[in-house]
Parts: structure tokens; C-alpha cells; sequence
């Protein structure tokens, strides 16, 4: 495997956990929100527990996600990717851009 290839996978899974991050944080605003809507229709309690399993069961992916982001390392430096403003844009320690294809800087 080229170090292409390599760095394509690393931003790959880089680009899974961000959207896995953003994905999951508004699913959990509305799905409460949607059990309050549909609670007119259904009794409290069918709908009530439910809705607790399914935030606490998005709450926990999102903990995961954000929790495999913040240990993502650097393709090129193998360190923490450490966050800077402009939505990630290069790693701290070595100075590699955000979605570089190769090791070249």
C-alpha cells in the first residue's frame, strides 16, 4: 500500500467520524421533539420510553464518535490530531493541511 493510499483511508475514516458527529448531535433535539408530537396519538408511557432508549442509545454514538475523533492521529506526524480553527485545518505539530493526498507538505 503507497502512502496515498494510506493517507486516502486516514481522511476517509477523518471524514467518518466528523459526520458521524454532526449527524448524531441534531438526532438527538429531534427525536425527543418528535415524541412530543406523536404523544396526542399514543399514550405517555408507550411513547415516553421509547424516546428515553433511543436518545440514550444516539447519546452514546455520539460519545463514541466524538470520542474516535479526538484520538484520530496525524497520517503524516502519527500524533494527535490536534484541532485549529478553519473547521480542522492543519495539525499543530507538523503543519499538514487538512485532506493532503500524500506526504507531500
Amino acid at each position: 500500500m503507497t502512502d496515498v493510499d494510506t493517507y486516502r483511508e486516514e481522511w476517509a475514516r477523518f471524514r467518518r467520524y466528523a459526520m458521524w458527529n454532526l449527524a448524531l448531535l441534531p438526532a438527538m433535539l429531534i427525536v425527543p421533539f418528535l415524541a412530543l408530537v406523536f404523544n396526542r396519538e399514543l399514550s405517555a408511557m408507550h411513547m415516553l420510553i421509547p424516546a428515553f432508549v433511543v436518545v440514550g442509545a444516539l447519546y452514546v454514538g455520539f460519545i463514541v464518535a466524538n470520542y474516535k475523533l479526538r484520538q484520530w492521529r496525524c497520517p503524516r506526524c502519527n500524533r494527535l490530531w490536534i484541532f485549529t480553527t478553519g473547521i480542522f485545518a492543519k495539525c499543530r505539530v507538523c503543519g499538514l493541511v487538512r485532506g493532503t493526498p500524500s506526504t507531500a507538505a
